[in-house]
């Protein structure tokens, strides 16, 4: 691999750059290898007025605006393309019903936002909260709460201790719509109706509440909180025309008919058909018996799922740390009626089926939320508290997850934190529940569901095609080990900027034809900025990853354009050129780019994909080859040398070439020269020189070439080579034929030393040689020389022993040689 010494290079794997830099909108889509269900999910977020249509990508399909209404929390598509939602104007807009979930007005509006019906629920005495569903017959059921006085229900037998001034009961009513703003309530079931209480025997509701396990406990309450039971979802079945209430306040869901009369409602056919999850609310069950915590969205399974007829519900706090989706099938007797167990409580006795995180505390809502069992089987979760949105398979692999980008209604840039409300921790892109459509929805039917931008609003980001290849042969290998065409990126703007969800095409008519997948949602560093070269290989191989495009280059010339897609709130067109070119016919193996990188100059260069461009060419060190050793001694130190030889570069401006030899040695030094040439000699005698003057026998090198061309520095592809150099044969004969003209002792080298080190001598005549070693009290340690020795430069080996042959401890000692009346000592240290 070359290496570039103009700045550091920051190498990474190209996939990388798909798993990071998203914060919001779609953060995993990848749908070549592991594709999300085909559809569009209906999102109504908190804070704000808008129902938004998306696809899997994140952007928008269709879009409902509203200027002062906030979700009151529901929206659903009908079959007829229209839109039911419900409006709030703020959770404390009517003084008589402050709680959350709070609703105002039911609106219809048709596929092009226009205002079809308008209908007011919302008074001194009842207001709309939480859920809606529209009915197959036009009408729609409205869940809402009615308001009785405080001595209303002592009346009924509420326990004072847990009684403020007013209590709120549940209420359903069918709604047809009349005119803009008017509506026949045609049907309606009361809560109120079918009270039970075993507090106060003077009440005409006294009662076992256990022998009526259809009336409900109206002092199964812990709190004297008005919204005691806090439904928060209905549905309808029109198979069993039945309605399904979630009331998590009771830890229960019911089933009440709705095939009576408003008049028999009121009367016992109107009691509760079925409950579930709570036998303790009435009485036929503990608190250990309980399967549903504060739960959400409870509906039946939509008859094109697998698990069709079921009851789906979102258990929010069913782990206490956690959150489960379930599913339970409650059993019918042959005249319909639900199924009792023998203790008297309505089955099944556990769950059908129940799926959670693999790491259960992973997963955790403990308000809002919903989910939907798609029709191939798959989940798409709302965890509402965090804002996000996912589908999961069986295997549990998540094919596709969403963050809301609208937090406090206020719409966020691509990047952005999510920011926490700092009075209570919470999230502030809330979302009530998500709805999958499948394309085939007949509310589609010829709709334009063309996307128009994302939610989040766009950073803008500033990236190039720096560098491609249209003809390989040998060069340029994916991860796969194939030779490809490559398109390299380069981010010459100040953003971080991500390929997730970019589009790459080589036809100027057809923008959109690849489309980058998103691996996963951004984590801390996002993107990719400075020297990073993400490179995209245009082989046509999909499955071997996002960074393969579906379409490959024309050697005989052809478009190339990369693009990025606008926010829904910009005023630019959908897609947003970041950069295009036309280029001419490329010879095999060679690669067209900027030079220098990012600039507006292109010319012919050697591929580099991932890396810097260079003008110069890769080469290669020859000789003398990695870990060669060479020993010179008294035959060839005159005329042996060492020849540094290495492959010619070249480059396409024809600039002439400067080759940097360089020799790295802790023993001899470093050293370098510049030659136009590609080989180097060094004679055998510099080298000699060279470990003479530092005392050394043997010399560890290792060497590398860079080819200069002007602008770029280019080092060879395999190097640094090694080699190691022994001189002492030749140092040795150097030293007899040497006579020094005075008497000296040298430093001992190396020092500190740790256990070897060597003692050079100098001795001009011929004569008796004494040299000792004494520790710092000047006890005599060691006598290393103690002869007649002739003139010449000497040098002797001591191994940190005494006399003995001992090893002696670390610390300083002193060398002395005395010959001829020349005393001279010196200090050595000595480390352990």
């Amino acid at each position: 691999m070359k290496k570039i010494f103009s700045m550091l290079l920051i190498m990474f794997l190209s996939t990388t750059v798909f798993s990071q830099g998203r914060t919001i909108g779609t953060l995993l889509l990848d749908p070549e290898n592991h594709p999300a269900t085909p559809g569009y999910k209906l999102m109504y977020m908190h804070s704000q007025p808008n129902v938004y249509l998306i696809d899997n990508w994140g952007e928008v399909v269709n879009v409902w605006r509203d200027t002062l209404l906030f979700p009151g929390n529901a929206a659903f598509l009908t079959e007829d393309g229209k839109l039911f939602k419900t409006a709030s104007r703020g959770r404390n807009a009517n003084p008589n019903f402050q709680a959350g979930g709070s609703g105002d007005f039911l609106q219809i509006r048709d596929w092009d936002n226009t205002l079809l019906w308008n209908y007011e629920y919302s008074n001194e005495s009842v207001r709309m909260h939480h859920d809606m569903r529209p009915m197959p017959n036009g009408n729609a059921l409205i869940l809402a709460f009615e308001s009785i006085s405080r001595d209303s229900a002592i009346a009924l037998g509420r326990d004072t201790t847990i009684l403020g001034n007013v209590l709120w009961m549940e209420h359903i009513i069918e709604v047809e719509p009349v005119g803009l703003d008017s509506g026949n309530i045609v049907w309606e079931w009361h809560a109120i109706d079918h009270l039970i209480q075993d507090h106060d025997s003077t009440k005409a509701n006294y009662g076992v509440v256990a022998d009526h396990p259809g009336k409900i406990n109206i002092n199964y309450d812990m709190n004297a909180n008005p919204d005691w039971v806090h439904a928060n979802a209905i549905d309808y079945n029109p198979h069993l025309d039945q309605i399904l209430i979630s009331a998590p306040g009771m830890g229960e869901v019911w089933i009440i008919d709705h095939s009576n009369t408003s008049a028999a409602t009121a009367d016992s056919a109107g009691d509760l058909m079925y409950r579930w999850g709570n036998p303790a609310a009435y009485n036929r069950g503990t608190p250990n018996d309980t399967k549903l915590f504060w739960q959400h969205d409870a509906h039946w399974v939509r008859d094109n799922a697998p698990d069709s007829g079921k009851i789906m519900i979102f258990n929010n706090r069913y782990g206490g740390n956690y959150s489960a989706i379930v599913l339970i099938d409650p059993p019918k007797n042959a005249d319909s009626t639900y199924v009792l167990a023998v203790d008297s409580t309505f089955l099944p006795v556990d769950f059908d089926s129940m799926w959670t995180a693999t790491n259960p505390t992973d997963f955790f809502s403990s308000f809002i939320s919903g989910s939907q069992q798609l029709s191939n089987g798959n989940l798409l979760v709302c965890k509402g508290a965090a804002g996000e949105v996912f589908e999961v398979n069986a295997n549990n692999d998540t094919l596709w997850m969403w963050i809301n980008p609208i937090a406090n209604g206020n719409v966020l840039m691509q990047g952005d934190t999510v920011p926490v409300n700092p009075n209570n921790g919470r999230s502030t892109n809330l979302l009530f529940r998500a709805h999958h459509y499948h394309p085939d929805f007949a509310g589609f039917v010829n709709r334009d569901l063309s996307p128009i931008g994302t939610i989040e609003r766009t950073r803008p980001i500033n990236i190039v095609i720096n560098e491609f290849v249209a003809s390989t042969d040998s060069c340029c290998q994916d991860q796969a080990g194939e030779s490809e065409d490559f398109i390299e990126l380069m981010n010459i703007g100040n953003n971080r900027a991500v390929l997730s969800a970019l589009f790459f095409s080589d036809d100027k008519e057809e923008p959109t034809k690849h489309r980058i997948g998103i691996r996963n949602r951004g984590m801390g560093a996002n993107g990719f900025i400075g020297p990073m070269r993400p490179v995209l290989w245009a082989d046509k191989d999909l499955d071997q990853g996002l960074n393969h495009l579906d379409f490959k280059l024309d050697a005989d010339g052809e478009f190339i354009g990369a693009y990025q897609v606008s926010s829904y709130w910009d005023n630019d067109p959908r897609l947003l050129v970041l950069d295009s070119l036309t280029f001419a016919g490329q010879e095999s193996d060679i690669s067209y780019g900027r030079y220098p990188d990012g600039s507006n100059t292109w010319q012919y260069m050697m591929p580099s994909p991932g890396s810097f461009n260079s003008s110069a060419a890769e080469f290669s060190l020859l000789e003398p080859t990695d870990n060669t050793q060479i020993t010179i001694n008294e035959n060839n130190v005159d005329t042996g040398a060492i020849t540094f030889s290495w492959e010619d570069s070249w480059n396409f401006t024809d600039d002439e070439i400067v080759y940097h030899l360089q020799v790295f040695s802790a023993a001899i030094g470093d050293h370098d020269l510049d030659t136009t040439g590609t080989s180097a000699l060094v004679s055998y005698e510099e080298i000699i020189e060279l470990m003479e003057e530092n005392n050394v026998t043997t010399a560890y090198i290792d060497w590398t070439v860079y080819a200069l061309n002007g602008a770029d520095t280019l080092e060879a592809d395999n190097a640094p080579f090694s080699l190691i150099v022994n001189g002492e044969n030749a140092l040795n004969t150097l030293s007899e034929k040497l006579i020094p003209v005075q008497y000296a002792l040298h430093q001992n080298y190396p020092n500190p030393f740790n256990p070897i080190t060597t003692l050079r001598y100098d001795l001009p005549d011929n004569g008796m040689v004494t040299i000792a070693i004494y520790d710092m009290l000047g006890k005599k340690v060691s006598t290393i020389v103690n002869e007649s020795q002739d003139a010449g430069y000497k040098s002797i080996v001591w191994n940190a022993t005494n006399d003995y042959g001992h090893s002696v401890s670390a610390g300083i000692y002193i060398y002395q040689i005395t010959t001829k009346g020349f005393v001279q000592t010196k200090k050595m240290i000595l480390l352990k």
